[in-house]
């Protein structure tokens, strides 16, 4: 979008809203030291978005110093539909801080859904080679070879950088066998909350990702790869498997393969059986990032409220999915048919082959986009194969869940305690990973769990498994 005043879906909302709309775009690595100093100067602005929810000492912050509103009274009463969605999911508790509502999760639904840590394959090169579709872990690992040793290209690419968060999802696709996600806490045998990276299985997953490094099955660049440039491994044909997330990505991930090679074939595997005696993938609620609207005596933050109110209901996320009606697309009622139009393309919406449809009004102000509209656009025009074979690939990812606990909970405790115990974990991560064999491997990892547990980890953990027994029983 080159002229945002004049750009008719803000033109739209302004109107919805009766509210006047300024925006300003910045990099998101740096959002939390610009809102501090904005803050500092009194400048906070009406509302911010895209904050890590996992920042939870910055969030916290924003609170304990009256610079964000709560969403009561008569904010309350302007954003009706921030408490709907409060009220229907339950999940959404663990985003309150004090009892009170203060922020909007940046959605793609309204449940709980496997998002992370999930296996894709080349559907084209299991054929090749007469490799059924991975069911076990084995049938993984023996897929990989063939990706190296017989195709000639990298194993799977996934985030194995220390210095970036949630290395650790990875190890989603193994620990689900054993009933442990790879984040927050769960249910063990004995019905008591857990935190996961306690269990006592998990150091085969580790011992399992070792052997993958040993055996050269990893792509050695994963060291260094962020979240695209995995997905650009993947898409490029430079690897045979990526561990990534699923929704509209599926969708995404083959049209953009589309673009490279015709031949290649986008497959994502159902949850592996690893001989844990169960399967799955980790249950997440369907959000990334929060909104916050601005609470400072100086802010509009009735007319902030009544934004975000209107971006998620039904209207605004319509509008910001496909435009405005007779303009950006037509409706057949007698077919309930859509037909987009090439204005909408013109009004900021992307065209892309790997991009969500939404327009950025949406997109990371207020939500990813719900998946329904996610689906609408990535299957608008595709053939029924195509379709058919989405909604195959969004049962794979479904099919097998492990729940997760606390994903988004935190006490102070275990805020002041999170940033030391994720950077024993990484690095603890790193070096068995990379330890010369599986013993090594399983020491590293004991000896990071005594390591985890002196730093006072258990009794971190412990606060937050108290709020969970309030809300979970």
């Amino acid at each position: 979008v080159s002229d945002w005043d004049n750009n008719e879906i803000l033109v739209e909302i302004e109107k919805a809203t009766n509210t006047d709309i300024k925006l300003d775009w910045v990099d998101q690595s740096s959002i939390e030291e610009l809102l501090t100093a904005a803050a500092s100067s009194e400048n906070f602005p009406d509302m911010a978005c895209a904050l890590d929810d996992g920042s939870k000492t910055f969030l916290q912050s924003l609170v304990d110093n009256n610079i964000i509103a709560a969403y009561e009274g008569d904010v309350a009463a302007a954003a009706p539909n921030i408490i709907k969605r409060y009220e229907e999911n339950k999940n959404l508790a663990e985003l309150k801080i004090n009892g009170k509502i203060y922020f909007q999760p940046l959605y793609w639904g309204n449940d709980n859904d496997p998002n992370l840590g999930l296996i894709h394959i080349r559907k084209d090169l299991a054929d090749k080679y007469n490799l059924k579709i991975p069911d076990t872990w084995d049938d993984y690992v023996n897929y990989l070879r063939a990706c190296v040793k017989q195709e000639g290209i990298n194993g799977v690419a996934f985030i194995a950088d220390n210095s970036r968060q949630q290395i650790e999802c990875a190890m989603n696709v193994y620990l689900g066998s054993y009933g442990i996600p790879f984040k927050g806490w769960y249910l063990d045998k004995n019905k008591e909350y857990q935190y996961w990276l306690t269990a006592d299985a998990v150091a085969e997953a580790v011992v399992a990702f070792r052997n993958l490094f040993a055996e050269g099955l990893v792509d050695p660049n994963c060291m260094s790869y962020s979240e695209e440039m995995v997905k650009s491994a993947y898409v490029s044909g430079t690897c045979g498997s990526m561990i990534y997330n699923g929704g509209g990505h599926i969708g995404r991930t083959q049209n953009d393969m589309a673009l490279v090679n015709d031949k290649f074939q986008e497959y994502l595997c159902p949850a592996l059986n690893c001989g844990g005696g169960t399967r799955g993938y980790t249950q997440e609620p369907m959000w990334g990032c929060v909104n916050v609207i601005g609470g400072c005596d100086y802010n509009n933050t009735l007319g902030a409220a009544r934004i975000v109110n209107f971006l998620i209901s039904e209207e605004g996320e319509k509008l910001t999915a496909i435009g405005v009606e007779g303009v950006d697309y037509t409706y057949d009622a007698a077919t309930d048919t859509y037909t987009c139009l090439e204005a909408k393309y013109e009004h900021g919406f992307p065209k892309e082959a790997g991009l969500n449809g939404a327009h950025p009004l949406s997109a990371g102000i207020v939500s990813w986009q719900s998946q329904s509209w996610q689906d609408f656009n990535l299957l608008y025009g595709k053939s029924d194969e195509y379709k058919k074979w989405y909604y195959e690939m969004r049962d794979n990812q479904c099919r097998y869940q492990i729940p997760c606990y606390g994903y988004a909970l935190t006490t102070k405790e275990w805020s002041d305690f999170e940033a030391t115990g994720n950077d024993l974990l990484s690095r603890a991560l790193i070096n068995a990973w990379q330890a010369g064999s599986d013993n090594e491997a399983r020491k590293i990892w004991a000896d990071f769990i005594k390591e985890w547990k002196a730093a006072g980890g258990i009794e971190a953990s412990d606060t937050v498994i108290e709020v969970i027994k309030e809300m979970y029983g």
